[in-house]
């Protein structure tokens, strides 16, 4: 198998999962700004949702400003409240990413998480993204290995012996 194909397949099934992942930020963010009666809320919750692509800032680079802007204004019961969304995106993020992107790339959640550590340790905020893809071409690239191994071994031989 080309390994360039395997690698082609392997990012679009990352990017797909990231799709999913951003869809529920998107979902959560509508509920909770609709029900907060925050005006042009949909609106806010794509531009919010298009942060969530960035490792490490995510969500927060938005949301958390907005909630300090809140609280130094006075309002507290919308600060505490965006708090609250924010929170809840953090945990469902950090609960579904392994799954959902160990799913689409065909590897388990703790590896998943395993790659993104060491992936964010190795290369930094863009190590995040490409640890998890890196791990999935690996084991593509071993499964590929393996099967050419199994079909050398199961290959008979046929031919007389010599004399």
């Amino acid at each position: 198998m080309n390994y360039f194909k395997i690698a082609w397949n392997t990012t679009k099934a990352y990017l797909k999962a990231q799709l999913i992942l951003m869809s529920v930020t998107l979902l959560i963010l509508c509920i909770s700004f609709a029900l907060l009666d925050i005006k042009l809320w949909f609106l806010w919750a794509i531009l919010i949702t298009l942060f969530d692509l960035l490792p490490l800032l995510g969500t927060g680079i938005i949301l958390v400003p907005w909630t300090i802007i809140c609280f130094i204004q006075g309002n507290f019961s919308l600060g505490g409240w965006l708090l609250l969304v924010y929170c809840i995106l953090v945990i469902v993020r950090q609960i579904l990413e392994p799954i959902v992107i160990g799913k689409k790339i065909g590897l388990n959640p703790l590896i998943t998480f395993l790659a993104v550590l060491l992936g964010g340790m190795v290369a930094g905020p863009v190590g995040l993204i490409l640890g998890p893809i890196v791990a999935a071409i690996l084991k593509a690239i071993m499964l590929e290995q393996e099967r050419k191994k199994q079909e050398e071994d199961n290959t008979i031989d046929i031919t007389p012996p010599k004399q």
